[in-house]
C-alpha cells in the first residue's frame, strides 16, 4: 500500500516537472520571437547588408570584411537561441564596444570555438526544439568550461581568441537583452580571482605550450640604406618652418612628385569636372599632360611610371585614359614612403603610429626643436618625441594626403575617392589591424625589389616592430645612455624592456664586444705593467713575480742584443698577452672587489673559496646535500664578501688598490688621533675627534685599526712607499 502510495507521488512530481518545463518554454520561446521581430525590423546596416534572420551575414556596403557565416556553425533546427544570441552579441560589441568591423574575419573561428564549448556541456544549453525549454550560459560551470578548453586544443590552438569571446559574454550581463541569456555566467579566471591573461599562461603551462618569447630583430643596414634612399625623394624640398606648421604651401609642390599629386587633386576638386569617369578627366587634362611629360623621368626613377596602367581603346572616349589603379597605387605608394620615414625616425609601434593624430606635430620656441606628441596604446600613457627634419616632411605630407577632415588621424586607410559621390561618405579611415600598416611597408620595400630581411638568423621578414628594433640598435651602438633615451623614447616604464631590443642586435653585439675586448685589453696591459714595474703585493703578487722573473730570463735569453728598456716592454706585452687570453678565454675571473684587489681566482677551482666558503655551506646545509657532490664542480667566489689580502688568489697593484690605502688613511687617523697619547693636536685633528670619537669608542674600532694596520702595512708600503713620508707604515 506504502509502494502505490509512493509511485502516485512520483507521478503526480513527474507532471508538476512537465507543466513548468511547458510554462518555461513557452515564456522563453515567446521572448525569443520577440527579439528575432524586434531586430528583423530595425536598422542593422552598420554591421551588415543582410538581414538579421539570414544564415550569412554580408558585411555593409562599403567595407571589405568577410562575412559571418552563421550557418557554418550555429544551423542545426535546435541551435536556433544560440544563433539568435550570437547575431545580438555581434551588433552589441560593434555598437557598443567599438569591435571593428575587420574583426569579422576572425569570428566565425571564435564561434567555432565557442559551439565547441557548448556542444560539450551533456545539457542542452542554449539549444532547443521549439516548444522545449533550454538552458541559459550561466548553466555552465568554470570547470565545464576549462574541460572545453582542454579538449579544444587538438583542433582549436588560439585559446587567447576563446577566452576574449568568453569574457565580452561575461561582461554583457548587464545589458537588458544579452543578459537573459547569460545572467550568472561565470568564466574560469574570475572564479579564481585572476585576470584572463595569468589564466591563460598557467593553462599553456599546464599543456607545454608556452614557447620561448623570441625577441624582435632589426633590419639589416643595407635594407635601411635603400629603403630610405627610395623615400627621400618623396618629401624633399618640403618646407619645415613654425610659421606654416604642418600645412602644405606652393614652395613645397615644387617637389616634382608631389606637384603631379596636387595637379590630381586640384582636377578633382574642380566645379568644372563632372564626378563621372573621373581618370578620364585627369588623363585629358593639360595641365596634367604637360606636367606629367616634364616630369616623367623623375616619376620612372621612383617607379611611378603610368606604363602598363593606360587603355589602350582608338575609338572609345576611354582611349590612352590612365586606369584608376594607378592614381590609387600612386598615392598610396606617396604616403607608404612617408610611413617609412616616421617609423625610422621615431620607434613608435605598429598601433601607435596608426593613432597618430593630423595635428600631432608641435614645435617648442623655447627649446627650438620639433617633437611629435604620441598617445601609447599599450601603456596608455602620452610620450613627447624630438624629431628632425625628414620626420617633419613626412608629417606634414601625410597630413596632406588625408582624404577626409572627418576623421582626425593622420594616417587614413584611403589618399584618393576617384568617385566620391558613388561612396558612401566615409568618417572612420582609422587604418583598424596592424596587419594592414605592415603591408603598406612591405609594398614599398617590394617595389623597389627590397628584401626587408632582418639580421636574425632564417632571415624573418620585417615588421613595423622590427624598425623599432632598428632603431633601438642604431641608438645602443652610438649612445652610452642608450638605456635612459630608449625607455623615455619608447615610453617604457623600466630598463629592463629597452634592453631587450638592444641585447639582441647583432650590431650592438659586435659594438660591445669591441668595447669589452677594448676594457679586457686595457685591464691585462694595467695588471702587466703593474707586474712588470714590480708595483704589485700579496700572495698571488709575490706568484706572480716569480713567473716574472723566470719569463724576463727567457727573453735575455732568446735576444741577448736587448737593452733592458726592451725587455722591459717585451716582457709587458707577453704578460698582457697571457693574461689577456686568461680573461678571453675565462680560464680567470680577473674581479676588481669591493676591498682594492683584484680576484685571480682559477675560473675551474672547485673547492669554496675563503669569500664564499661561508654562503656556500649554508646553501648546502638548507638543501641537504654534501660538500662531495659538489667537488667536481667549479665554485663561484663572492666579490660582496671580499677578504682582501688574506686570500691567496688576491693581488694588490699600485693602480687598483687605493681604495685599501684609503682605509689604511683612515684607520691610521683612528689610531693617532684617538688614543690618550696624542694629547697635543690640530684643528683637523679635534674635529676628527669631535665626529669620529664616540663612533670609535663604542664600535670598539682601535683594536680594527690596529688589526688592519698590522695585516696591510707591508703591503701598502711596497706599493705606496713613495707617496707616503717615512714612517707612515710603522706599526
Amino acid at each position: 500500500m506504502f509502494t502505490e502510495y509512493y509511485k502516485k507521488i512520483q507521478i503526480q512530481e513527474h507532471n508538476n516537472e512537465k507543466d513548468k518545463d511547458r510554462i518555461k518554454a513557452q515564456k522563453q520561446w515567446k521572448y525569443l520571437d520577440k527579439l528575432i521581430e524586434k531586430y528583423s525590423n530595425i536598422d542593422i546596416s552598420d554591421v551588415t547588408s543582410s538581414s538579421f534572420n539570414d544564415s550569412v551575414w554580408e558585411p555593409p556596403l562599403g567595407h571589405e570584411t568577410n562575412a559571418f557565416h552563421f550557418k557554418k556553425y550555429v544551423n542545426g533546427a535546435s541551435e536556433l537561441p544560440m544563433q539568435v544570441y550570437l547575431k545580438i552579441l555581434a551588433i552589441h560589441l560593434v555598437r557598443y564596444e567599438q569591435v571593428s568591423l575587420s574583426s569579422i574575419k576572425g569570428f566565425t573561428s571564435f564561434l567555432s570555438g565557442l559551439y565547441a564549448i557548448i556542444r560539450t556541456s551533456a545539457s542542452p544549453v542554449m539549444q532547443a526544439r521549439r516548444g522545449a525549454p533550454w538552458l541559459p550560459l550561466s548553466e555552465l560551470e568554470p570547470s565545464d568550461i576549462t574541460y572545453s578548453l582542454d579538449q579544444m586544443l587538438e583542433v582549436h590552438a588560439d585559446i587567447l581568441r576563446v577566452t576574449l569571446v568568453l569574457n565580452w559574454i561575461e561582461s554583457t550581463q548587464a545589458d537588458s537583452e544579452l543578459g537573459y541569456f547569460v545572467k550568472g555566467f561565470i568564466t574560469p579566471w574570475s572564479h579564481e580571482g585572476v585576470s584572463v591573461k595569468t589564466w591563460v599562461q598557467d593553462f599553456k603551462k599546464r599543456h607545454d605550450l608556452v614557447k620561448e618569447e623570441k625577441p624582435y630583430s632589426a633590419l639589416s643596414e643595407e635594407t635601411v640604406s635603400a629603403i630610405v634612399a627610395n623615400a627621400m625623394p618623396f618629401i624633399e624640398g618640403i618646407e619645415v618652418s613654425p610659421e606654416n606648421g604642418i600645412r602644405m604651401s606652393d614652395i613645397d609642390f615644387e617637389n616634382p612628385i608631389l606637384s603631379i599629386a596636387n595637379c590630381i587633386r586640384e582636377i578633382m576638386t574642380s566645379s568644372e569636372v563632372s564626378q563621372q569617369n573621373m581618370p578620364a578627366h585627369i588623363s585629358k587634362s593639360q595641365k596634367f599632360i604637360e606636367l606629367y611629360e616634364r616630369e616623367k623621368d623623375v616619376l620612372e626613377r621612383c617607379w611611378c611610371s603610368k606604363d602598363g596602367f593606360t587603355i589602350n581603346k582608338p575609338e572609345a572616349y576611354t582611349d590612352q585614359t590612365i586606369m584608376g589603379d594607378w592614381f590609387t597605387r600612386f598615392f598610396g605608394h606617396i604616403q607608404n614612403a612617408a610611413i617609412w620615414i616616421v617609423a625610422l625616425t621615431t620607434g613608435l609601434r605598429n598601433s601607435d603610429i596608426r593613432s597618430l593624430k593630423f595635428d600631432c606635430l608641435h614645435y617648442s620656441k623655447r627649446y627650438e626643436i620639433w617633437f611629435i606628441k604620441a598617445a601609447l596604446q599599450k601603456t596608455k600613457n602620452t610620450i613627447y618625441i624630438p624629431v628632425g627634419v625628414p620626420s617633419v616632411r613626412a608629417i606634414k605630407l601625410l597630413n596632406w594626403l588625408r582624404a577626409s577632415d572627418d576623421d582626425d588621424v593622420l594616417i587614413q586607410n584611403r589618399t584618393i575617392d576617384l568617385n566620391p559621390w558613388a561612396t558612401r561618405k566615409r568618417t572612420d579611415l582609422k587604418i583598424k589591424r596592424g596587419m594592414t600598416l605592415n603591408q603598406k611597408l612591405q609594398r614599398f620595400a617590394r617595389h623597389y625589389n627590397i628584401r626587408l630581411d632582418t639580421i636574425a638568423e632564417g632571415d624573418e621578414e620585417g615588421t613595423c616592430h622590427s624598425i623599432r628594433a632598428t632603431l633601438a640598435g642604431y641608438i645602443g651602438r652610438n649612445s652610452s645612455i642608450a638605456i635612459l633615451i630608449l625607455k623615455k623614447l619608447f615610453g617604457h616604464s623600466n630598463g629592463l624592456m629597452p634592453d631587450r631590443y638592444i641585447r639582441h642586435n647583432i650590431y650592438v653585439q659586435k659594438k660591445r664586444k669591441q668595447q669589452l675586448e677594448a676594457m679586457h685589453s686595457e685591464v691585462a696591459h694595467g695588471i702587466a705593467k703593474s707586474i712588470v714595474d714590480k708595483e704589485v703585493a700579496g700572495t698571488k703578487g709575490e706568484e706572480l713575480l716569480k713567473g716574472t722573473k723566470y719569463l724576463a730570463e727567457k727573453i735575455r735569453r732568446e735576444n741577448e742584443s736587448l737593452t733592458e728598456m726592451d725587455v722591459h716592454k717585451k716582457l709587458t706585452d707577453v704578460l698582457k698577452e697571457i693574461i689577456l687570453n686568461d680573461i678571453k678565454n675565462e680560464q680567470t675571473q680577473t674581479l676588481l672587489t669591493p676591498m682594492g684587489v683584484i680576484c685571480m681566482r682559477a675560473s675551474n677551482h672547485s673547492a669554496d673559496s675563503p669569500c664564499a666558503v661561508t654562503i656556500n655551506k649554508a646553501e648546502r646545509d638548507k638543501a641537504g646535500v654534501s660538500r662531495a657532490m659538489f667537488g667536481a664542480l667549479a665554485q663561484l667566489p663572492n666579490p660582496a664578501q671580499c677578504i682582501g689580502l688574506d686570500c691567496p688568489d688576491a693581488l694588490a697593484t699600485k693602480t687598483h688598490s687605493l681604495p685599501l690605502l684609503g682605509q689604511f688613511d683612515w684607520y691610521t687617523n683612528v689610531l693617532r688621533q684617538c688614543t690618550a697619547e696624542n694629547l697635543d693636536i690640530n684643528e683637523d685633528a679635534k674635529h676628527f675627534l669631535e665626529v669620529y670619537y664616540p663612533i670609535v669608542m663604542a664600535n670598539d674600532m682601535l683594536k680594527e685599526a690596529e688589526s688592519f694596520r698590522k695585516k696591510y702595512s707591508p703591503a701598502l708600503r711596497k706599493l705606496y712607499s713613495d707617496i707616503k713620508p717615512e714612517g707612515y707604515f710603522d706599526v
